[in-house]
This record gives structure tokens, C-alpha cells and sequence, in this order.
């Protein structure tokens, strides 16, 4: 799995408010793993920082949305226990 943060890009760019270029570093890495929860859910962080509220909020609940359908519950997906994801 690709790791979003690998040499600290991303909490370089979120430091230094370069938000544009976390923005593009998490967009290419979603591009090759559009289910890796960990960096759909900095990307919402960002867009909060820059205040950008719905695609924040949009963001989030998908990091959780895929974070959840990873996990199991007796065997059978906890996704199919969660909320329904609001688009």
C-alpha cells in the first residue's frame, strides 16, 4: 500500500500551510489507491484548514466509509451495520 506521508511531504505542506501542494501529493496517491482510508481523511483535514467545509465533511465520511467496509464483524463486513453514505 502506498503511504500518503512517506518522506513527510504532506505534514511538511500541512506546516507550512501549503495546502495546495497536499491537495495535489494526496490526489496522486488517491489516484493509485482510491480505497486507502488514511489519505482521503488528510485530504479532509486539509480542506477544513482551508475552509472548505463540504468537501471536507465529504472527505471524512468517506475515509470512515472505507475504513469500515475493511473491517468484519463475525465474519460479515461492518459497513453492512453503519449508516448509509450520504453523498
Amino acid at each position: 500500500m502506498t503511504n500518503p506521508n512517506q518522506h513527510g511531504y504532506i505534514e511538511n505542506f500541512f506546516s507550512l500551510r501549503q495546502f495546495e501542494q497536499a491537495i495535489a501529493q494526496l490526489r496522486r496517491v488517491l489516484e493509485l489507491e482510491p480505497d486507502f482510508y488514511i489519505p482521503r481523511a488528510l485530504l479532509g483535514l486539509v480542506y477544513a484548514e482551508k475552509g472548505f467545509f463540504d468537501e471536507a465533511i465529504t472527505e471524512l465520511h468517506l475515509s470512515i466509509w472505507k475504513k469500515l467496509t475493511k473491517i468484519t464483524l463475525n465474519g460479515l463486513p461492518c459497513s453492512m451495520f453503519s449508516l448509509p453514505l450520504i453523498a
